[in-house]
C-alpha cells in the first residue's frame, strides 16, 4: 500500500507491503526507487539494506493522532539516524495513497482544516475570529494548561470559519476549535 507523507510543503510516497514479516527481507518503495528492508519486532527497527550494509532506524518516541472524519493521521517521531549519529524528529502527517486522491485532496481543501485542540485546558485568549484571514503559523489562541500558557497556530493559511471556542472555556484533547477554508 502507498502512504502519502507530508512534512511542511514537502511530499513523498511509500511504498510498503500489505504484511511486513518480522525478520524477513521485504521490499519497499520510497520516492519511487526500490529498497529491501527488514523489520524486527523485538528491537521495534527498521533496517534498510544499502551498499554499505544495514542501517537500522529505530523509533525512540512516536505519537499518532487521528479523529473520526480526518483521511490523514499526524505522526510525532523521534528516531535514530546511525548515518548522521544523531536523534532525528519527524512531525508531519501520513495517509493512505490510492487513486483519485487528487480529486479528494481538493474536496477536502474546498470544506476546510479543521483545528483541533492539541491539549486539554482552558481557553485563555482566542486572537482569531470568523473571518478573519490567517498564514500558516499565524497564533489563534492560547490554551493554560497545567498552570502554562501553550500558544495554538494556524496549520494552514486561508479564512477562519466555525470558530467554537472562546475565553474560559474548557476542552478535552480533539476538540473541534474552529475551520480555515484556505
Amino acid at each position: 500500500m502507498e502512504w502519502l507523507i507530508k512534512r511542511g510543503d514537502k511530499k513523498f510516497c511509500i511504498d510498503l507491503p500489505s504484511q511486513i514479516p518480522d525478520n524477513q527481507i521485504f521490499s519497499l518503495t520510497i520516492e519511487g526507487k526500490p529498497q529491501q528492508a527488514r523489520f524486527d519486532k523485538n528491537s521495534e527497527a527498521v533496517y534498510i539494506k544499502t551498499p554499505e550494509g544495514e542501517v537500522c532506524f529505530k523509533a525512540r518516541t512516536s505519537q499518532i493522532d487521528r479523529y473520526d472524519g480526518d483521511s490523514e493521521s499526524k505522526v510525532m517521531l523521534d528516531f535514530y539516524n546511525p548515518l548522521k549519529c544523531q536523534t532525528e524528529s519527524f512531525h508531519g502527517t501520513v495517509e493512505p495513497w490510492v487513486p483519485g486522491m487528487e480529486n479528494r485532496a481538493a474536496a477536502a481543501a474546498a470544506k476546510g482544516k479543521v483545528m483541533r485542540a492539541p491539549m486539554t485546558g482552558k481557553i485563555l485568549e482566542v486572537l482569531a475570529k470568523d473571518g478573519d484571514q490567517v498564514e500558516s503559523g499565524s497564533i489563534l489562541l492560547v490554551i493554560e494548561a497545567m498552570k502554562m500558557e501553550n500558544k495554538v497556530f494556524a496549520q494552514a493559511s486561508g479564512k477562519v470559519e466555525q470558530l467554537k471556542v472562546s475565553p474560559g472555556q474548557a476542552i478535552t484533547i480533539g476538540d473541534e476549535i474552529l475551520t480555515i477554508k484556505g
